[in-house]
């Protein structure tokens, strides 16, 4: 026999509900930080397996939906479908939006795109130097 926890929920109206862990405190910095950053910006939660990294992230995207931020929920486990990361995630945000992606995403994307690529090949893809015409190894 086999017994799993039920799935957390966290609800825009009541977010911190079942917050057995009292993280609501942390859970509203998070919210307003992320809602200052201007650009671009990466969140890492990191902690072992069973400390509530997912219900924070939970109560999280509910506080902002509270606040009428647009949120979309990827989890790589459960929505691991093409064995391509981007593809997945690019395919969970346009399923978000109702399966077209608006501008101002599109825009994201491709810059992000770029960033990853000049990472990845540290330095040797680099958009703007293509963009004035350098040679580029691709």
């Amino acid at each position: 026999m086999r017994i799993a926890p039920s799935e957390f929920t966290a609800a825009p109206g009541a977010p911190y509900l079942r917050d057995r862990l009292n993280r609501a405190p942390q859970v509203r910095a998070l919210c307003d930080v992320m809602q200052r950053v201007d650009g671009h910006g990466v969140v890492s939660i990191d902690g072992p397996w069973g400390s509530g990294k997912t219900a924070f992230v939970k109560m999280c995207a509910a506080v902002l939906r509270g606040r009428s931020v647009p949120v979309v929920e990827f989890n790589a486990w459960q929505q691991s479908y093409t064995n391509n990361p981007l593809v997945d995630v690019v395919s969970a945000i346009a399923a978000e939006l109702g399966g077209s992606l608006r501008d101002d995403l599109k825009r994201a994307l491709i810059d992000g795109s770029w960033h990853l690529a000049k990472v990845a090949s540290r330095g040797v893809i680099d958009r703007d130097a293509i963009g004035q015409g350098a040679p580029a190894v691709i």
